[in-house]
């Protein structure tokens, strides 16, 4: 059974790396989405996600020996939030070239897309999740709009503190003010997205 606390699921996989030198190239491929964070933060659907790359060092020190792992492997954490397939196809609709990046450097991975190649894939090398801690039981969305309203409030009171550091120029202030809150109205109180400004 999933291993679920509140509103989240954690999950897992541990695949195999084909050889050597694809470890390397996942490797590689890890470094370089550091540079992509943007894109990897923007789905609502991601709760949490980390990665572990595992050498035949690290798996014969805790007495794992096993020749499909000679080259190691790749661990994926992650944590979700309502149904696991609209989960999973977010991934494949959303992240799937970066997916591609680093997963195939794994045995039997063919692509995040379509939906059903990664589909079989995850029943293929998803394992149990023994013990989970989950320290926000609630969904991903909401831990997100909750973060975005306070960093509204931040700026509201920056330019607050301003317009009464700059008597000269409180009427610009007042104006930027008035759009920065209708900005947090319109966020929070109906259907537009939150921009990279609001966070």
């Amino acid at each position: 059974m999933d291993n679920s606390k509140g509103a989240t699921t954690a999950f897992a996989t541990f695949s195999p790396y084909t050889d050597r030198r694809w470890r390397w190239y996942s490797w590689a491929s890890l470094v370089g989405a550091w540079t992509q964070t943007k894109t990897a933060r923007g789905p609502e659907f991601l709760h949490t996600a980390q990665f572990l790359r595992l050498t035949p060092a690290h798996l014969e020190r805790i007495g794992i020996k096993h020749k499909a792992l000679s080259s190691g492997g790749l661990i994926f954490l992650s944590a979700y939030n309502g149904d696991p397939e609209v989960y999973f196809r977010g991934f494949s609709d959303e992240l799937f070239v970066a997916m591609d990046a680093v997963w195939r450097a794994c045995r039997d991975w063919e692509a995040a897309k379509p939906f059903e190649k990664l589909d079989t894939f995850i029943r293929r090398y998803r394992r149990p999740v023994g013990s989970f801690f989950n320290a926000y039981p609630d969904t991903a969305k909401r831990i997100r709009s909750m973060l975005v309203l306070r960093r509204q409030i931040d700026k509201l009171t920056a330019l607050a503190s301003t317009a009464a550091a700059t008597p000269n120029q409180t009427a610009l202030v007042d104006a930027r003010f008035a759009v920065a809150l209708e900005r947090v109205v319109h966020t929070h109180w109906s259907n537009i997205r939150a921009t990279r400004e609001d966070l």
